[in-house]
């Protein structure tokens, strides 16, 4: 299976993307606030992983430090914390005393308030879907349909509305070749 532009929508979870709009530019990925009340234990069950995105994940301690300041003031406690699915690795830190977690890394990730709410189901569940990349995939092109039917691209192929969309400057030239890879691949024959 083809996996390229799948590991670059999840990289894009990780460098905040951001899209062309006109003259202003929005981000499309935004960090996710700390989940309340996540406690830190022998395992923790976000609602997310933040490497996979399955959903409810059991994150497994592999281990904790404990670390102070230079001057012995400011002790924090620091979880390592395993995804049975994925195997990703996951950083907590709460404050000393307190089973509170009140950072977590890598952060989790959401699609932002600004892009409209059809393509952001989209790109919603593709978050939600790295673990299955053909899945996310696919939906990751749903909502580049999506999108450009929101600007009012909708008449002909989604090919001929991705160039309009790159010749109108709605989107970028690498966004253009993104949305070009990403309309393709889940057509593309499964590789091993």
């Amino acid at each position: 299976m083809q996996r390229g532009s799948c590991q670059r929508f999840a990289h894009a979870e990780q460098s905040n993307v951001q899209q062309a709009t006109g003259f202003q530019k929005l981000p499309v990925v935004k960090s996710l606030q700390m989940p309340q009340n996540l406690q830190a234990g022998n395992e923790i069950n976000p609602e997310r992983c933040p490497h996979c995105g399955v959903t409810r994940p059991s994150l497994k301690l592999l281990g904790r430090h404990s670390t102070t300041a230079h001057n012995g003031q400011g002790q924090r406690s620091w979880s390592i914390y395993s995804c049975s699915t994925c195997g990703g690795v996951t950083l907590t830190l709460t404050p000393h005393g307190s089973p509170t977690i009140t950072k977590m890394w890598p952060e989790m990730a959401s699609v932002s308030d600004s892009v409209p709410e059809r393509p952001r189901e989209f790109l919603t569940q593709a978050l939600g879907s790295l673990h299955a990349p053909a899945g996310a995939q696919m939906l990751a092109a749903s909502s580049v349909d999506a999108m450009l039917k929101d600007k009012g691209l909708k008449a002909g192929s989604l090919y001929n509305r991705i160039d309009k969309a790159a010749a109108d400057h709605l989107i970028t030239a690498e966004m253009a070749a993104w949305a070009h890879e990403v309309r393709l691949e889940p057509m593309l024959p499964s590789q091993q």
